[in-house]
């Protein structure tokens, strides 16, 4: 078969692959200060609970960066 007919199949299939994601992606929505402090309030008073070295180290930092809500996930997609 034509090897240049497969290289247009699999860069269709990648342009599809990728429009599909894009698309299907919902978007992101802030809740309100309240609720965001809230889970903050929530994420560190785990972290404190799990890890008596984060207490130390808070007491002397300058300031925490929190992400509450953190969603893993992976897509892995390659070709030759």
């Amino acid at each position: 078969m034509n090897i240049g007919f497969f290289r247009r199949m699999q860069v269709a299939v990648m342009l599809l692959l990728v429009a599909s994601l894009v698309l299907t992606v919902p978007p992101a929505i802030a809740g309100s200060a309240a609720e965001i402090d809230k889970e903050v309030a929530l994420s560190l008073e785990k972290l404190y609970a799990t890890s008596p070295a984060a207490v130390e180290l808070s007491k002397v930092s300058k300031g925490i960066l929190v992400f509450p809500n953190v969603v893993k996930a992976g897509l892995v997609v390659g070709g030759q």
